[in-house]
């Protein structure tokens, strides 16, 4: 079986846990983002999905705020305390994981979270395990399971659920998302190259043979912008004069 195991809101919990603040805004901080976290918290559980994306983007914006020396939250020392021991507790949870299960198969671990591959006779210790970090660490552990995932790299998997809903990451994505809304803002180009591994992967549809038989042409327009000093030109045949053309295109 494939578990996905993630922290919930990892870097906020961090430093609510572990009272971390940045130095110039005193402990107050630790107070006012926890209250925040625990609205989200519960806006989730009343499905309330536009306070808690909001909240979601202010809990880590204040996080993300504190590496930026242009910010009011600007602390490298809360930055780093945050970043490195979430790097180095996770690391733990997976060590711990490796160390008692003798099946397991580590297929990666990001930010916030590791999934692994192991024997279902297993589950029940995988689980123990993670229990005993939850209450060392004081975070809070989410469950999810994989029947199959195709992996590029940690940024970059498709995924899909025992129910069979599919998850996207990255290159696999087919429409583009940010904090579960539509992200117009992010590159659209080339959407049949992400539509074809879906279908190659989950149906098994041959690649070529979805791409030939695609008919939604805006599915296969790329934008592209030129970096200063270079130029984009079109060469083409003119059906006029019937010879070879160019023409030179505004850089976008």
């Amino acid at each position: 079986m494939i578990v996905d195991i993630d922290v919930k809101s990892y870097y906020p919990n961090l430093a609510i846990q572990n009272g971390f603040y940045p130095h110039h805004l005193g402990e107050d901080f630790v107070s006012v983002y926890k209250e925040l976290f625990e609205q989200r918290m519960q806006a989730q559980k009343e499905g309330d999905s536009a306070t808690n994306s909001g909240l979601k983007l202010a809990l880590n914006g204040a996080f993300g705020k504190s590496n930026d020396k242009f910010s009011l939250f600007y602390d490298p020392k809360y930055f780093m305390s945050i970043t490195i021991n979430g790097q180095l507790l996770l690391s733990m949870l997976a060590e711990r994981i490796i160390d008692n299960i003798c099946s397991v198969e580590v297929l990666q671990i990001n930010t916030d979270g590791i999934t692994v591959k192991i024997n279902r006779s297993d589950e029940n210790k995988l689980y123990g395990i993670c229990e005993k970090w939850q209450k060392v660490t004081g975070l809070i552990l989410e469950y999810a399971l994989y029947s199959k995932m195709v992996i590029r790299d940690v940024n970059n998997y498709l995924a899909v659920t025992k129910e069979g809903k599919p998850k996207y990451k990255g290159c696999f994505e087919i429409i583009p998302m940010q904090n579960g809304a539509v992200a117009y803002n992010k590159d659209w180009s080339m959407r049949v190259v992400p539509k074809a591994l879906d279908a190659y992967y989950r149906f098994g549809i041959p690649i070529e043979k979805f791409i030939r038989e695609h008919d939604n042409i805006y599915d296969f327009c790329m934008s592209f912008r030129a970096r200063t000093g270079w130029n984009i030109y079109r060469n083409y045949i003119n059906p006029e004069l019937r010879i070879r053309s160019r023409e030179k295109l505004q850089r976008t």
